[in-house]
């Protein structure tokens, strides 16, 4: 009952005539913690510990298992550290950082949290409001969505130009998405990860129309019952300078326990709601998230077509 009385009144919040828009533009909301999962270049020989003759394990079986595994997962956490380069005009390659935690329960909602640099932003969907909520600097933005997570990341990118963390790896379409376009699948080794008995595979994509030549590199621990992804590397050699993505997934629980009101934003009252483009057409005169003139968001930042540099993470 408490629950519902905090949803009501946040929708009167969101969608009230005159409602509190901050001067703060969303786009200091949109923090984009996702880089291109381009591929770092391995060669495909064979492990120094594998016996000659021996036919190597199948990369490309091993981590469609990962991905199958990760998305028949009802609820799981885990914790996630990302490095990533860019490569200035004057072709310095510059490092910066990003750390966070993901909780999910599919078909009910996520939390996902996230810093880089001196943000810090949270992003939760309860089933029926996405919200982004920056903490520190006491502001939020939230529209309605109905749909699936898959729609909501498509709707949100479309819309906002907003890339949530490490979504692809999330998605229940992950196993067919991982492995799309990939010609080339070296099984590297067997080895060890923070302790972990771990396959190294690596993986090459040739360049296509629109899409650069990408390799890439997974880490999957090997342990039948649970082979969850452990370190994620990419190159994109289309870049000079070639810039390396890094992903590393720590804390995996499969049986988190989970808080049902962590799906939902419940801000104080010095908390500045901002404007937040719509993302589904309004039904029954709800609107998304403009503060109150039944308008679409138009007064927010255009939503990018192009992928962010360094854009989506984990995917393509």
């Amino acid at each position: 009952m408490a629950l519902r009385s905090r949803r009501i009144a946040l929708a009167a919040a969101l969608f009230q005539p005159g409602g509190k828009i901050g001067a703060v533009l969303l786009a200091g909301l949109l923090l984009l913690l996702t880089a291109p999962l381009h591929a770092q270049e391995t060669q495909s020989e064979e492990a120094p510990e594998q016996e000659q003759g021996i036919e190597p394990p199948d990369a490309r079986a091993l981590l469609r298992a990962s991905a199958e595994f990760l998305a028949a997962q009802q609820t799981f956490s885990f914790s996630w550290f990302v490095s990533y380069d860019l490569i200035t005009e004057d072709e310095e390659k510059l490092t910066f950082l990003r750390s966070g935690s993901s909780l999910m329960q599919r078909d009910v909602g996520f939390y996902f949290e996230a810093e880089e640099g001196d943000r810090l932003r949270e992003y939760r969907y309860d089933g029926e409001v996405f919200s982004v909520y920056a903490p520190e600097d006491r502001f939020y933005a939230a529209a309605f969505f109905d749909g699936g997570f898959r729609a909501l990341v498509e709707a949100l990118r479309n819309r906002t130009g907003l890339i949530l963390p490490l979504w692809s790896m999330l998605a229940e379409d992950a196993p067919e998405r991982l492995l799309s376009g990939t010609a080339k699948a070296a099984y590297v080794g067997f080895t060890r990860v923070g302790g972990i008995d771990a396959h190294h595979l690596a993986f090459s994509a040739p360049a296509e129309e629109g899409k650069p030549a990408e390799d890439w590199q997974v880490w999957v621990a090997a342990d039948d019952d649970a082979p969850l992804p452990l370190v994620i590397i990419g190159t994109d050699r289309a870049t000079v300078g070639w810039p390396t993505y890094r992903a590393h997934f720590i804390g995996w629980d499969l049986a988190p326990e989970v808080d049902p009101e962590i799906f939902a934003i419940f801000p104080d009252d010095d908390v500045t709601l901002v404007a937040m483009p719509e993302l589904v057409p309004a039904l029954d005169g709800r609107h998304g998230g403009d503060g109150g003139d039944g308008g679409d968001g138009d007064n927010a930042p255009a939503p990018q077509t192009d992928e962010p540099a360094p854009a989506e993470e984990a995917q393509q």
